[in-house]
């Protein structure tokens, strides 16, 4: 478990730096929304990065790495070194990031080993993450569809530029 735990500190490192990536790169339509998101995301990854490195150093077996080489520990994370992110992209960033944490976070949970208290804490962390994932995210990039009535208005809008 303590092995696991490692891994899952180092993946959530590298998610939290491409959360901040994003937030600082966000541009366009709700942008306040994104940059808000990722700053809340980055947050979140940095404080369960800190768990999870807790977690792993009880054990003397354990030896972990400079966390600026948590990438090294976690190759299928990719650094994220879009330089722009409109909504739909930035969205789609998010979640791909949210499923590897989700797979990081289900390996830990997969130990035979696992304490109870560590248990609830990594249960609630796959709650949170799979209704991000599944829900809200999701929920975001739908587009609603336009009604007749918004497509009216529009037109009527941008004749009254001209």
């Amino acid at each position: 478990v303590y092995e696991k735990a490692a891994k899952a500190a180092y993946a959530y490192v590298v998610i939290s730096n491409n959360m901040k990536h994003v937030h600082l790169n966000v541009c366009g339509r709700k942008f306040n929304e994104i940059h808000q998101m990722c700053d809340t995301y980055y947050n979140h990854f940095s404080d369960m990065a800190d768990y999870f490195y807790e977690l792993a150093a009880q054990s003397p077996l354990v030896t972990l790495d400079n966390p600026t080489r948590a990438k090294e520990h976690c190759e299928d994370i990719d650094v994220e070194t879009e330089k722009e992110y409109d909504f739909k992209s930035a969205l789609m960033c998010i979640d791909s990031n949210i499923k590897l944490a989700i797979k990081y976070i289900s390996e830990l949970r997969e130990s035979s080993d696992m304490r109870t208290d560590v248990q609830s804490k990594v249960d609630d962390e796959l709650g949170y993450l799979n209704k991000e994932s599944r829900y809200f995210i999701r929920r975001r990039l739908k587009e609603p569809m336009s009604s007749d009535n918004d497509i009216e208005m529009e037109a009527y809008a941008y004749n009254d530029l001209f």
